[in-house]
């Protein structure tokens, strides 16, 4: 996994007030170090120091071999004016794969790198080869234990001067929150390191002062909070040891209910069989039920047709009593019409007898007159 440093956002504020504190002092401290015109930032991480270097009228070359703090301190440097942004360069590269120097810098800057290698001091040896003699080393570390996951080295003064004074002439030091720096100037043959003088001894347990005073603070609240958490320990130790009791006469009382429970299921289990009976004959009458119902249906249905066939006949009934009285009446009429006929026939009967005597009188004369 890995671990990018966000010193511009802690230098910016954006990550806290007391953060922003302590990085302006150790970044405007680096700042103030560099001489010459020509700077090399090896580790530059988000490239704040380019951008306040650049600012400043310096011509900075950073390199990280991180992309995302190489695009980061790209990003930064994008809002500057074209003056700080033609000043600046900013490289995503391995240091270590580069080739011979093609520059020497007036200042190399060394921040927060070395505690991140397995062999810091290969490190130092690559970036003194591209500082000029004469030229200015700034070199700072954590000061002693700071147990970030990617950190690999954990500094004092004696090992870190010690590997400085290989190649450069160590003129100032400083303690800074936790952060010891180192500016000095390369010479061609270097003194040998000489161990730490009685000032310099001083300054350091000033230093040791500074971090163990906070410490010790905050190991004495911490024995105070342990001492408390004991006390509160033994109470919540008697509080379970009656708990553990209540429940030893919960889990027989427990025990006990299981046992009813299991009886009860079993009871529960041989009425539900019964109800599953009972279910069962419950579905036939109501099956049954249906059958007659559709059977009561069907009657209703036959029911309704044999009411409209009878209503039909009745219609069809009064329909024919009205032909028969009016056949009734028809025959009345032409029974009187017959009667009439029958008295017209009589007469006319009557009447045709008048005449064939009339007629046998009229022959007789006739032949009594021949």
């Amino acid at each position: 996994m890995e671990y990018l440093d966000r010193i511009a956002e802690g230098y910016n504020g954006l990550l806290g007030d007391s953060l922003q504190e302590k990085s302006q002092r150790r970044i405007d401290w680096i700042c103030r170090q560099v001489k010459g015109k020509s700077v090399l930032d090896v580790g530059c991480s988000q490239g704040i120091c380019e951008v306040l270097l650049g600012r400043q009228g310096f011509r900075v070359t950073g390199i990280d071999i991180a992309k995302e703090s190489i695009a980061y301190a790209r990003d930064l440097l994008s809002e500057e004016p074209y003056e700080v942004q033609s000043a600046v360069q900013m490289i995503c590269a391995d240091f270590f794969a580069m080739g011979e120097p093609g520059e020497q810098y007036d200042t190399v800057l060394l921040t927060e790198i070395l505690e991140h290698l397995a062999e810091p001091e290969k490190m130092v040896v690559k970036a003194a080869s591209f500082l000029r003699d004469g030229g200015c080393m700034v070199v700072t570390v954590p000061f002693g234990i700071n147990d970030f996951p990617d950190h690999k080295q954990t500094f004092y003064a004696a090992e870190i001067q010690r590997m400085l004074c290989a190649h450069i002439e160590i003129e100032h030091v400083e303690f800074m929150n936790g952060w010891i720096g180192f500016c000095g100037t390369k010479v061609s043959e270097p003194a040998p390191f000489a161990g730490v003088d009685a000032a310099f001894l001083k300054e350091e347990e000033n230093a040791f002062f500074a971090i163990e005073r906070p410490l010790r603070d905050q190991l004495n609240v911490a024995i105070e909070k342990y001492k408390k958490a004991e006390e509160n320990y033994q109470t919540a130790k008697k509080w379970v040891d009656d708990k553990n009791q209540k429940i030893e006469v919960l889990e027989k009382k427990t025990a006990d209910l299981s046992e009813k429970l299991t009886a009860s299921q079993e009871q529960a289990k041989r009425v539900g069989q019964e109800r599953n009976g009972l279910k069962s004959s419950l579905d036939a009458a109501e099956q049954e039920r249906n059958g007659l119902k559709s059977s009561l249906e069907a009657a209703e249905q036959e029911r309704d047709g044999l009411k409209s066939s009878l209503e039909a006949a009745e219609k069809e009934r009064d329909g024919l009593k009205s032909s028969l009285d009016a056949a009734e009446q028809e025959r009345g009429r032409l029974t009187g019409e017959l009667r009439d006929a029958n008295r017209d026939k009589s007469a006319v009967g009557a009447e045709l007898y008048s005449v064939k005597q009339e007629r046998e009188q009229l022959r007789e004369k006739l032949q009594t007159a021949e």
